[in-house]
């Protein structure tokens, strides 16, 4: 395949179509013609969008990518061009011969091979010379250039100058001479126009004879046989280097300081491997994640639905249109009883200042505030840097807080909906799109949400992060939105929505279900948090897949890198993190004793043998966590109980072809 910066499309040629094994009958029409830069339209048999897989394991990306069929004779299979390196996000490098690209496990690379772009390019010079009979007056090379004739031979000198006949005003041209009874030979001349004869610049004496050929355009490179034979038997073995050569110079690149290499670590690859589509034609940034392991045809069906619905996706604030209050807002309930707090004005500067300025402006352009006049209730701005080095802006709502009543409607239990998520084909997980903001404000209750900045006092039309019972308001409003899907193709926890089918071909079905309904409700999704059609993917801070529930690598692996604790605090963040595991932990009370006895020691911490001893265990068990079984509807569960001095434990238990799988680990 030619990898080509300047072609505006993928093309395929149709002798490497059929050999693929495709049918004509899978051809799409297309009514356009390919141009090349001077040369005539290229007629385009067909157009057909294919998976493409670039790359070595594990380093590997895939794309469903539309190619123009053409029936031509080119000397490559086919062009990857500029659509092709825009969705995959291709780096070429001329200088080192390869190009790179993004995938899930790390910068993936691909290195070109010299000897088979020496064959094609001499194939290339080899096409380009037999249409270029019909270049000059629609005659052959021999009618148009008979004879060079020295154009300044003087006094016995040998002529650097030499004529030939020829119509065309000016030309670069590779010439092909040839003595009659001799092997044709090759060089570069530069034409221009005098009268009706050229001057022929030439980097050395010719031979005088009959010009067999001219190639154009100039091209740089040498052709060793240039004869109208069958071109599989045209041998290049002289002007390629050798093997050894071409090593060397790969080899020859410094490659330390080369930032593009790949990198020699190996990346663990995460859970549901995904790759990004181009989703929209007319912006190549709109992209959306699917599953890496999909096969071709299903590939093709979901990027093609996920392309027609894009109208579910907010890839802005100003996309978002609002769940209608008819449906839902939220209700602060303020108890009447309770006086209205007005916070007094904290001092803020630098570069918390700008945040907040820029933060207020974001909101204020996508109608999220609207400026306050008299609140009753006022609060401070709170920002707090995040991991990226970005300011996140909070509101202080704590006094609003107290006021209002607490909403007791129950959100769902993480490990039933967790238990309901595993043991299926295809999985999807969907965000939404500053999900609270979504959903507005009871109108009398906005201006109780106001707060106080340097450039004024602004109050929330939507509903804000920090107030309680938002997430009891959003959970209301999800459980009446998709209350035919929830515990059959669906699961929803808040904003977090995740839907599944027991059978592959099923999931576009369910998606275009769960689609329709957040049309109706006008809800958005955000494409940076979505990942349609994966077999494994993280939910609730669980790992989900096809065959059951795995803890979340990340937690485990912050657990194995601790230090032996030093003081109490530590202590009781190593117990904390054990405790989040717990689930996958067997018997973790009586393996946590002995941390408990040294956090009762106060102030006399000591960290004994015994201490260390059961902190390596755990390490030992976690290094090779279990994974927990999905028991089926009507199955017979096992459970085993351990009793200690100092706790009970248990496990449930299934058995599947008198093999025992782990359900659950509880103390």
């Amino acid at each position: 395949m030619l990898v080509d910066n300047g072609s505006s499309v993928n093309i395929l040629a149709y002798s490497t179509y059929q050999k693929m094994g495709l049918v004509d009958s899978e051809l799409l029409p297309c009514y356009n013609d390919v141009y090349g830069f001077t040369g005539p339209p290229v007629l385009v048999v067909g157009r057909i969008k294919l998976p493409v897989t670039l790359g070595e394991e594990p380093r590997t990306a895939t794309r469903a990518t539309e190619f123009l069929v053409v029936n031509e004779d080119i000397s490559y299979n086919g062009i990857i061009g500029r659509p092709m390196l825009r969705e995959m996000r291709i780096i070429t490098s001329i200088h080192h011969f390869s190009i790179k690209f993004p995938t899930p496990n790390g910068i993936g690379w691909v290195k070109g091979c010299h000897a088979d772009s020496r064959e094609c390019y001499s194939r290339a010079l080899y096409l380009a010379m037999r249409a270029s009979r019909h270049l000059f007056d629609g005659g052959s090379s021999e009618e148009c250039y008979r004879y060079l004739e020295p154009a300044n031979e003087k006094n016995g000198n040998t002529p650097q100058e030499w004529k030939v006949k020829s119509k065309r005003e000016s030309c670069n041209a590779i010439m092909i001479f040839q003595h009659p009874g001799e092997e044709p030979y090759t060089d570069v001349a530069s034409f221009q126009g005098v009268g009706t004869h050229k001057e022929v610049l030439l980097s050395e004496a010719p031979k005088i004879g009959k010009i067999t050929e001219v190639v154009e355009p100039l091209v740089e490179g040498v052709v060793e046989e240039v004869n109208d034979t069958d071109f599989e038997n045209l041998d290049v073995s002289d002007v390629l280097p050798e093997k050894e050569e071409i090593k060397e110079a790969q080899l020859g690149v410094e490659i330390d300081l080369d930032p593009r290499m790949p990198e020699s670590s190996e990346k663990a690859g995460t859970a549901g491997d995904t790759v990004s589509v181009m989703v929209d034609d007319f912006d190549p940034t709109k992209e959306l994640n699917i599953g890496k392991q999909l096969s071709a045809e299903l590939q093709i069906a979901l990027t093609s639905f996920l392309k027609k619905n894009l109208d579910v996706f907010a890839w802005s604030h100003s996309d978002m249109l609002g769940v209608d209050p008819k449906v839902m807002c939220h209700h602060l309930n303020i108890d009447p009883d309770k006086r209205a707090i007005r916070q007094k004005r904290r001092a803020m500067s630098g570069e918390r200042a700008w945040a907040l300025k820029e933060e207020v402006d974001r909101l204020l352009k996508a109608g999220l505030i609207r400026e306050s006049f008299y609140p009753m209730w006022l609060a401070n701005p709170v920002l707090v840097k995040m991991p990226n080095g970005k300011w996140r802006t909070c509101v202080d709502f704590t006094d609003l807080n107290k006021a209002c009543p607490k909403d007791s409607f129950p959100l769902p239990r993480i490990d039933q909906l967790v238990d309901s998520t595993a043991a299926h084909a295809l999985l999807s997980f969907m965000d939404a799109y500053s999900g609270y903001n979504q959903i507005p404000m009871y109108e009398p209750d906005q201006e109780h949400t106001s707060f106080i900045t340097d450039r004024g006092l602004y109050y929330y039309i939507a509903m804000p992060f920090g107030l309680d019972n938002v997430g009891a308001t959003y959970q209301r409003l999800v459980n009446m939105m998709f209350k035919n899907q929830i515990g059959k193709t669906m699961e929803v926890y808040v904003d977090d929505m995740l839907v599944n089918s027991k059978v592959a071909r099923d999931h576009i079905i369910h998606l275009s279900e769960m689609f329709n309904i957040l049309r109706q409700f006008r809800m958005k999704l955000n494409p940076q948090k979505c990942i349609f059609g994966v077999e494994s993917g993280k939910f609730l801070r669980f790992i989900v897949n096809h065959r059951g529930i795995e803890e979340n690598p990340a937690k485990i692996k912050a657990l194995l890198e601790m230090r032996s604790p030093q003081n109490v605090r530590e202590v009781q963040s190593l117990t904390g993190r054990i405790a989040a595991l717990n689930r996958f932990v067997s018997k973790s009370s009586d393996k946590c004793k002995e941390f408990f006895s040294a956090i009762k020691n106060g102030k006399n911490f000591e960290w004994t043998t015994e201490c260390e001893e059961a902190f390596t265990k755990i390490k030992e068990q976690l290094g090779n966590p279990p994974l927990l079984s999905k028991p089926l509807e009507g199955e017979t569960l096992l459970l085993y109980l351990a009793v200690s001095d100092y706790s009970i434990s248990a496990v449930l238990v299934r058995e599947d072809e008198q093999v025992q799988y782990p359900v659950y680990y509880n103390e």
